[in-house]
């Protein structure tokens, strides 16, 4: 062999050590990268279950306060109601004691 042919071949196997070189990162770069796309998927369904648990915490929360908004309607009506009865009874009785002092009264006359 002569000298070119020697020189031919030591660049020949330089570049094929800096490809190998190359080929080995490229691999650990793909490995990384399938390592951080299954990351990825696992934090998108966890993500994806805090969004269902989100939209169900909501959906709750909305049927608590519509549950409550009706038991403050029928503490109103039934508070209304307890002064109706209240003021009803204050009437009877005064109307009881106005017969009563009637009554009273027409007794003395006799």
């Amino acid at each position: 062999m002569d000298d070119s042919s020697d020189l031919r071949i030591k660049t020949l196997e330089k570049e094929n050590f800096n490809l190998n070189k190359v080929l080995e990162d490229l691999k650990k770069g793909a490995k990384e990268n399938e390592s951080a796309s299954s990351e990825n998927t696992s934090i998108r369904n966890k993500l994806e279950k805090v969004k269902q648990e989100r939209d169900s915490l909501a959906k709750e929360i909305d049927e608590l306060q519509g549950r409550v908004s009706a038991q403050q309607r029928e503490l109103r009506e039934s508070e209304a109601a307890r002064k109706a009865v209240c003021l009803g009874s204050s009437e009877v009785e005064l109307s009881l004691e106005e017969k009563t002092n009637e009554a009273n009264r027409l007794s003395r006359t006799i």
